[in-house]
C-alpha cells in the first residue's frame, strides 16, 4: 500500500517521519539563522566600514516606513 503525504496539511515536523523530517528541521533553521547572521553581520561590518553599514540601516527604514504606509492606506 502506498501512502503519499499531503504536503499541504503538515504543520509540525512531528507529522513528518524520516528524511523529510529531517529536511523540515534543517529548513526551520533558516530564519533564525539569517536574522542573526545579518545582526552579527552588521555589527562586524560596522567595525570595518561604519558609513555603509548607516547607509544600510537607513535604506531599510525608508522601506519600512513606506511598507507600512502601503499597508495601512492600500
Amino acid at each position: 500500500m502506498d501512502k503519499t503525504i499531503d504536503y499541504l496539511k503538515i504543520g509540525k515536523a512531528t507529522d513528518l517521519v524520516g528524511r523529510d523530517r529531517k529536511i523540515y528541521r534543517i529548513l526551520e533553521i533558516f530564519p533564525g539563522a539569517f536574522s542573526i547572521g545579518t545582526l552579527v553581520g552588521l555589527a562586524v561590518l560596522s567595525y570595518f566600514n561604519p558609513v555603509l553599514v548607516a547607509y544600510l540601516i537607513i535604506a531599510f527604514d525608508v522601506y519600512w516606513l513606506l511598507l507600512v504606509i502601503t499597508w495601512r492606506f492600500f
